[in-house]
């Protein structure tokens, strides 16, 4: 069996204008946020073997603090770049390339794309939105990631800061 975890990014400033999209930070409200997420996660479920994030700020920001609230190593985080702005397809192809020494699995990313694959992979699924740093679990019923299908997961975990929704 592998687990994923899909958990976009924190709620973000668009304070500074003259910052570009992929250099947006995260806001007080989205340390919250994370604090919130990450305490569900620590108390629900197992330490992931490994975090994979996008480099966007925002993106590696929410994983940095995500791995503290969990006790995981800040060191042992992996950037992919191929997980900013991307589509569910590319998403999936992240996914199918993660080696199978990792069972457990926390990717740190963007909506659309997130939202898309989700719903792409999981059997029956049906979400209209992750919001920010929504944390969704899928289970697979195989042992190889390269072997990870659309509709072949199982949604075991949706956990998102509810003033979100």
């Amino acid at each position: 069996m592998l687990k994923l975890f899909l958990l976009r990014h924190a709620k973000s400033s668009r304070k500074d204008l003259l910052l570009d999209d992929f250099h947006r930070p995260l806001k007080k409200k989205g340390v919250k946020e994370v604090s919130f997420v990450g305490g569900v996660y620590k108390k629900l479920y197992a330490r992931p073997d490994t975090i994979i994030s996008s480099p966007a700020k925002r993106a590696f920001e929410t994983a940095q603090l995500f791995a503290k609230e969990i006790d995981y190593s800040l060191n042992k985080i992996t950037l992919e770049k191929k997980i900013y702005e991307a589509a569910p397809e590319k998403l999936l192809k992240v996914l199918r390339n993660i080696s199978d020494e990792y069972k457990n699995v926390v990717i740190v990313g963007h909506n659309p794309g997130f939202t898309d694959l989700a719903n792409r992979i999981i059997d029956g699924a049906d979400i209209d939105n992750i919001p920010t740093c929504g944390l969704v679990g899928i289970e697979f019923d195989t042992k190889n990631w390269g072997k990870i299908e659309e509709k072949s997961g199982t949604l075991f975990c949706f956990e998102y800061p509810k003033e979100n929704t």
